[in-house]
């Protein structure tokens, strides 16, 4: 399942992506967090940064992430371990 989601600077818990990992799409033009736990701290322990235009595929997420920043963000839940993510200029 494929989750559109609008961010707007406080940390936002989304659950229900199915899967063990999750692909994660920044399309906003600001760095964003993403974690498998709450209470994010940027660059902190367990904390991915996800630059503008750019994608990650976060792991052991089992279903739910949470994030904090602005903008928009596009979720999908997946099993894979590795994921081929190209972004379009």
């Amino acid at each position: 399942m494929i989750k559109p989601i609008m961010l707007s600077g406080t940390e936002l818990k989304v659950e229900g992506l199915g899967g063990k990992n999750a692909v994660i799409v920044n399309f906003g033009s600001a760095d964003l967090y993403a974690s498998a736990r709450p209470n994010i701290i940027p660059d902190g322990e367990g904390v991915a940064a996800i630059s503008a235009g750019t994608a990650i595929n976060l792991p052991d997420v089992k279903g739910t992430v949470y994030l904090l920043g602005n903008g928009k963000v596009q979720l999908e839940g997946t099993d894979y371990g590795t994921v081929n993510i190209s972004m379009s200029s």
